[in-house]
Order: structure tokens, then sequence, then C-alpha cells
């Protein structure tokens, strides 16, 4: 269960902004632009590609495929 003001806070337009140390525990940057994303994983992920396979293959210490790999596996 998130708790308020050590997992997210509410902005001045009353959105629900995630904390820094909330992102680093859930362990992945989903790819929404969250004001506190502690991954530079930005730039890196295909957004075509879904990100689970994006993810798991790095975790798993694979070599990184070109990007024409991927999509004729995932397409």
């Amino acid at each position: 269960m998130l708790k308020e003001g050590s997992d997210f806070y509410y902005n001045d337009h009353g959105d629900m902004v995630f904390t820094k140390e909330f992102l680093e525990r859930r362990g992945f940057c989903c790819q929404s632009g969250c004001t506190h994303c502690p991954y530079d994983l930005m730039e890196e992920i295909d957004p075509s590609i879904p990100l689970e396979f994006q993810l798991a293959q790095d975790e798993e210490g694979r070599e990184e495929e070109s990007e024409e790999d991927l999509e004729e596996e995932y397409t």
C-alpha cells in the first residue's frame, strides 16, 4: 500500500507524484516521464517494443540485440 509523504505527494495541480525513493524500490522505469525518475532508461528504450522484453534482456545480462533483431522477434 502506498503511503503519502514517503511514496508520493500531491503537487499544486492535485496530481499524484511518486518520490524518487518509491521509484527506486519499484525497480524499473515505466516510461511515463515521472518527475523524480531515477533511471536513465528514457532514451535507451524503444517504445515500439514492450518494456518487459527489453528490461528482461538487460537484467539477464544478454548481449544487446540490434533494433532490427528486436523488431523481427517481437512483431
